[in-house]
């Protein structure tokens, strides 16, 4: 495949603000994946495996909404997609354009608000949300673009910690970078941040435009995954 070795935004791109770019979270998770503790090799690959199960389709037109380095958005271009990825951290990019070139894939990266997505409406056959909304305050209007640029026959996967305790991926997060003591403590790496209530009754809600077709669970490591088909005509 060809590579890509530079982000790229569309000409008249809406910019991003501030208020977006404070919850970026800078961590690689696509090496923390390949090299990181064993956690976190165990935690990312389930994690990838989960979104597969979830995901009917093995080929198409790919939009990561806030896939940062590529934890996900990379293996998947290998297995086949034609991946974008829209991320309000340009650094994170210029990372997973690094990661790209040495898997010698292509990956379209767009420095972008997934509030307001620079692409006409239903340019994609899948749309991903993972690891995403338990961390921003604005989660409907993320869904909202994501419904508007899926195509009417594609697929919607989000993804997230399954868990109603707003804090429960501060923990998860303590356990793969600092292991199980350091959480059983109390301990924090100092990157935490506020966290907020995920998921599916609050995902129907918020999923105004869609069929709820399924999801799949992994309670061991907290992490879920959901199918929906968008543009409901009923």
């Amino acid at each position: 495949m060809t590579m890509m070795n530079s982000s790229e935004s569309p000409s008249g791109g809406p910019p991003i603000s501030p208020a977006v770019e404070e919850f970026v979270d800078p961590y690689d998770y696509y090496e923390a994946m390949r090299s990181g503790s064993r956690a976190e090799r165990l935690f990312h690959a389930a994690r990838l495996d989960l979104v597969l199960d979830t995901l009917p389709v093995r080929a198409g037109r790919l939009l990561d909404v806030g896939g940062g380095a590529g934890c996900l958005a990379l293996p998947l271009a290998t297995r086949g997609f034609d991946v974008t990825v829209v991320e309000p951290g340009a650094q994170l990019l210029d990372t997973l354009q690094e990661h790209a070139e040495s898997l010698g894939v292509q990956v379209t990266s767009v420095h972008g608000d997934g509030r307001d997505l620079p692409f006409e409406s239903g340019s994609f056959d899948v749309v991903m949300v993972a690891s995403v909304l338990h961390l921003v305050p604005f989660a409907e209007a993320l869904l909202t673009e994501a419904e508007r640029v899926c195509a009417p026959t594609g697929h919607l996967v989000v993804a997230g910690p399954w868990q109603r305790h707003p804090k429960s991926m501060t923990r998860v997060k303590t356990v793969l970078k600092e292991g199980p003591l350091a959480a059983l403590r109390g301990r924090s790496s100092g990157s935490a941040r506020a966290t907020f209530p995920f998921n599916e009754r609050l995902l129907k809600g918020m999923l105004r435009r869609s069929t709820h077709k399924g999801a799949n669970y992994n309670y061991l490591m907290g992490y879920f995954a959901t199918l929906w088909s968008p543009h409901r005509s009923d």
